[in-house]
C-alpha cells in the first residue's frame, strides 16, 4: 500500500498569492490577493522536500524526489489540538436579501425551447438538461465539515455559516527606477492575507521518499514563511455515499479545478453519464510559474481560469452501481484536467434524492 502522509502548511505571517493577472503599478494601482492554489501548496510541499523547482512537472521526479500525488488544499484550523476542514458553502445554496435562513436552488423544467426555463434566459441548449432556479445571492461563508456532510448525505441546508478564516490587509508601496529614486505615477497597493490563529492549508502527500520535513518552508510571494506540520492525522471529511438511487450523484468541488471543457468536466470515464444541470463561481484565475533559483528569474508562466471551489454538478449515471463505482473511484482520484501536473483531489461526492426523473 501507497504511504500517505498528511501535512499542515500555517504561515507565520501575512501571506501574499497573486492571482496571475497583470499588474503594472501606475496603470492598476491595487494587486489582488488570491487563495494559494493547488500547485501553490503542491510547490511549497516539494521545497520541503528538498527537491528542484518543477520537479513535480516531472513525471520521473513524482514518486522519487516529491509525492506522486498531493491530495487538496483544504482550508484547517486547528481545535482543540485538531485540524478541521472548512468547506465553501455549495454554489446552489443561496439566500434573499438579508433572509439569515438559506435556500437551495431548484431544478427547473428541461433547458430547452427557445432558450428559456422558468423564465430565466439561457444560452445553454444542449449543455444541460435542465437548469437550476430560484431566487437569491450565493449564501457564500464556510461550512464545518458537519453541515457540508448534512448537505452531502441528504440535502440539508444549515444557515450556520462562518465568516473567511482571515483578513485582508493592503501594503502601500511605491515602484523605483533607480536605486532611491521614486518613479512617478507608481504608487500602489498590495492586497495580503492575514490569517486567523491556528489556520493553514492541509494536504495529503502520496508516495515518494520517507524523509524527514524541515520545519518551516516559503508560501506564497516576498520570502513568507509558514511552519510546516508533519504527519499531522487525518482530518475528518464526508463519508463516500452508500446510495444513489436512479445513478443520481451531485459533485462538489472542495478545490479548483482546470477542465479542458472550460466549466464542463470530463465524464468520458462513465459513457452514459448525463451532466443535468450545474451551480458554478465566478472563475478563478490560476497561476503557474518555474522559479529559477541561479537567476532568481520566473519561467515556464502560465494563467488559467478554474472553476472554484464550492461549485456543484448534478449528474445522474446509467445506473445505481455504476455511480457508487465513481464515487469509489473518485475518492483517491481527481476528474480529467486541462493538464496532467494540475490533477488533484477536488470533489466530494453524494447520492441525490432530489433530482426530478
Amino acid at each position: 500500500m501507497t504511504a500517505e502522509r498528511w501535512v499542515v502548511l500555517e504561515p507565520l505571517d501575512t501571506i501574499t498569492v497573486r492571482d496571475g493577472r497583470s499588474f503594472d503599478a501606475g496603470q492598476q494601482s491595487v494587486a489582488r490577493a488570491a487563495l494559494p492554489s493547488p500547485g501553490t501548496v503542491a510547490g511549497a510541499i516539494g521545497a520541503a522536500y528538498g527537491a528542484r523547482p518543477g520537479a513535480g512537472l516531472d513525471p520521473a521526479a513524482r514518486g522519487r524526489d516529491v509525492p506522486a500525488q498531493v491530495l487538496g488544499p483544504f482550508v484547517v484550523r486547528r481545535r482543540r489540538g485538531q485540524w478541521r476542514v472548512r468547506w465553501p458553502v455549495p454554489c446552489d445554496v443561496v439566500r434573499e436579501d438579508e433572509s439569515p435562513v438559506p435556500v437551495r436552488l431548484a431544478v427547473s423544467s428541461p433547458a430547452s425551447g427557445g432558450g428559456s426555463a422558468a423564465d430565466v434566459e439561457h444560452d445553454l441548449d444542449g449543455q444541460v438538461a435542465r437548469l437550476l432556479t430560484g431566487h437569491g445571492d450565493p449564501a457564500g461563508g464556510w461550512w464545518e465539515t458537519d453541515e457540508l456532510a448534512g448537505y452531502l448525505a441528504g440535502g440539508e441546508i444549515s444557515g450556520d455559516t462562518v465568516a473567511a478564516p482571515w483578513e485582508i490587509e493592503r501594503r502601500v508601496g511605491l515602484a523605483l527606477e533607480a536605486p532611491r529614486t521614486a518613479a512617478e505615477g507608481m504608487f500602489y497597493s498590495a492586497e495580503h492575507l492575514r490569517l486567523l490563529d491556528g489556520v493553514g492549508w492541509a494536504a495529503c502527500c502520496i508516495g515518494g521518499p520517507q524523509i524527514s520535513l524541515p520545519q518551516t518552508v516559503q508560501l506564497g510571494g516576498r520570502s513568507r514563511a509558514a511552519q510546516v506540520h508533519d504527519g499531522v492525522p487525518e482530518p475528518a471529511v464526508p463519508a463516500v455515499p452508500s446510495a444513489a438511487p436512479g445513478g443520481r450523484l451531485l459533485l462538489y468541488l472542495a478545490t479548483p479545478a482546470v477542465f479542458a471543457g472550460g466549466w464542463r468536466p470530463d465524464l468520458s470515464a462513465w459513457p452514459g453519464t448525463e451532466l443535468v444541470a450545474a451551480a458554478l463561481g465566478d472563475p478563478q484565475v490560476i497561476a503557474s510559474a518555474t522559479p529559477d533559483r541561479a537567476t532568481g528569474g520566473v519561467g515556464r508562466g502560465r494563467m488559467m481560469w478554474a472553476v472554484p471551489a464550492g461549485s456543484v454538478y448534478y449528474l445522474r449515471f446509467p445506473s445505481e452501481q455504476s455511480a457508487l463505482a465513481a464515487a469509489a473511484e473518485l475518492r483517491r482520484s481527481p476528474l480529467p484536467q486541462a493538464r496532467e501536473s494540475l490533477a488533484n483531489r477536488g470533489l466530494r461526492i453524494r447520492a441525490d434524492r432530489k433530482l426530478v426523473t
